[in-house]
């Protein structure tokens, strides 16, 4: 137990600690600096308020398939997807209405 939840947390439970391991670009930690000891802003949620804070910069690691394994899944997702939208982009023509368009836009 930290020196924060032994402070705080003396007759009931009021603050949590958790420790986050995330990567630069990802969502968890796209509001907080990448330096040491960088403290992001109080954001209130459902259950109170959080914030992050660094305490240390893990340096670029050669991941194991098994570590990486989500990443080529999502890429190869991503090469799938890309791959159809042309092949479909190929064989079909699209043609917009854009009297419907301006009425889904509001501006008719």
């Amino acid at each position: 137990m930290g020196k924060l939840e032994k402070k705080f947390n003396a007759k009931t439970k009021i603050v949590e600690i958790a420790t986050v391991e995330c990567e630069a670009g990802s969502k968890d930690c796209e509001k907080i600096s990448w330096s040491k000891g960088a403290v992001s802003s109080l954001i209130e949620g459902e259950n109170g308020y959080t914030f992050s804070y660094v305490s240390e910069i893990i340096p670029v690691k050669v991941k194991t398939l098994a570590d990486a394994r989500g990443y080529v899944v999502a890429d190869y997702q991503d090469f799938l997807e890309k791959d159809w939208i042309e092949k479909l982009s190929k064989e079909f023509k699209v043609i917009l209405n854009q009297d419907v368009i301006n009425k889904l836009k509001g501006n008719h």
